[in-house]
């Protein structure tokens, strides 16, 4: 399985601020591959950022890990 995985709160970062990411998940796109995103131990992973970034890149497929 080819992926990139994005966890947030376990690399200290705020997904809703970080202005590489929309950068990165452009490139990311160009590879087609998916992108798992850790998204449950808000606010550093909260899904709802996560989701508007996967409405900004409609052709990445994203996989939204431990939601509950």
């Amino acid at each position: 399985m080819n992926a990139v995985k994005f966890h947030s709160w376990k690399h200290g970062y705020y997904p809703d601020n970080s202005g590489a990411l929309d950068r990165l998940l452009d490139k990311i796109d160009s590879y087609g591959v998916h992108v798992q995103t850790h998204v449950g131990t808000a606010p550093i992973s909260n899904p709802y950022v996560w989701a508007e970034y996967a409405k900004k890149h409609p052709h990445v497929r994203f996989v939204f890990t431990h939601i509950g």
